[in-house]
């Protein structure tokens, strides 16, 4: 029998709202659904077939504590940018 294929497995992510690019390989994946993640990307295939994949993820973010607060009905997220 000969050679019939090589499966590599790479790294999953939560279902992502933003996708940050970083620096280099480097991308932030926010997510509302589950832990946000940091990652390692990379491009496979070419022309129509290319694609982006997580090659591996750094870290998740892990609830270190919680509290439940009673009466809030949203949070507002306040960005200040500078260039």
């Amino acid at each position: 029998m000969g050679f019939t294929g090589l499966t590599i497995k790479l790294g999953e992510t939560s279902i992502p709202s933003t996708i940050s690019y970083l620096c280099d390989t480097f991308v932030y994946i926010g997510s509302s659904y589950g832990d946000s993640q940091l990652g390692e990307v990379t491009c496979s295939g070419a022309c129509k077939d290319g694609s982006l994949r997580i090659a591996r993820n750094i870290f998740g973010m892990h609830e270190h504590t919680s509290a439940e607060l009673k009466g809030i009905k949203g949070i507002n997220v306040v960005s200040s940018f500078s260039y």
